[in-house]
């Protein structure tokens, strides 16, 4: 199933940020049934970016940064793409959470 399209993003790297170009080939019939070369090009960059992200190549916030979202706009996307937000195990995520709640109960008494 085809996601809508995302709108295109024309932010440009900090100066001093190393750029490489990647190339990789399409059917034209596949560009223009996913809108075009502009909207295929960011979708790519952008799933390369979540890419790394999922692999813990970069953070969260690398990733917004180097996609020109906000912190808001990066959650968003990640919703979208099912990249989750916590990459722990549910038995790192409870420790956690009782770390948290112990800090809070000591704070409160």
């Amino acid at each position: 199933m085809l996601k809508s399209p995302t709108k295109p993003r024309t932010t440009r790297p900090p100066k001093a940020m190393e750029r490489i170009a990647v190339e990789f080939y399409l059917p034209g019939e596949l560009v223009a049934s996913l809108h075009g070369k502009l909207a295929v090009t960011q979708r790519a960059r952008e799933r390369a970016i979540l890419g790394f992200l999922r692999d813990g190549d970069i953070s969260r916030g690398k990733a917004g940064e180097l996609l020109g979202l906000n912190v808001h706009e990066m959650l968003d996307l990640m919703n979208r793409e099912d990249v989750p937000y916590f990459d722990c195990t549910k038995e790192e995520f409870d420790a956690g959470l009782e770390v948290a709640r112990s800090i809070v109960a000591t704070r409160h008494s």
